[in-house]
């Protein structure tokens, strides 16, 4: 079986539908997966070969204008994970250094993503600021 579409996206001769599970690719159809309470499961419409996905770790809360430290990693398709370096995620002051970390400024609440060139972007990371979270 193929996935053909999701939410409106749909696969093409560029892309196709990739399934990660705890960040590892299971290499079986997704009707073929067992997934369990708790697991980390992923559908990226991306090109093949499959590229990295990227992780983000943020605070859950910060306080206006005061900076604060995130720290990106990417996965690769058998599950390794690595810094991401030169990450660029919303609010930083500069790419992600080695060690994945970059400093983040917010005036407002927001919800985090990190993107790195070709790369899965992230999860959105929501961050309360004073009090105030993200909607939605």
């Amino acid at each position: 079986l193929g996935l053909c579409g999701i939410g409106g996206a749909i696969a093409d001769m560029k892309a196709s539908w990739y399934l990660k599970v705890n960040h590892k690719n299971p290499e079986l159809g997704g009707e073929s997966v067992k997934v369990k309470a708790g697991d980390d499961v992923l559908w990226a419409l991306a090109p093949f070969p499959y590229p990295d996905e990227l992780a983000l770790s943020a605070p859950d809360r910060v306080r206006a204008g005061m900076p604060f430290t995130v720290r990106v990693f990417s996965y690769d398709d058998k599950g390794k994970k690595k810094p991401a370096a030169g990450a660029r995620v919303t609010g930083g002051t500069a790419p992600t250094g080695k060690d994945g970390r970059t400093t983040v400024v917010l005036r407002k609440a927001t919800r985090l993503v990190a993107r790195h060139g070709k790369d899965i972007p992230s999860n959105r990371e929501a961050v309360c600021v004073g009090g105030k979270c993200p909607r939605g």
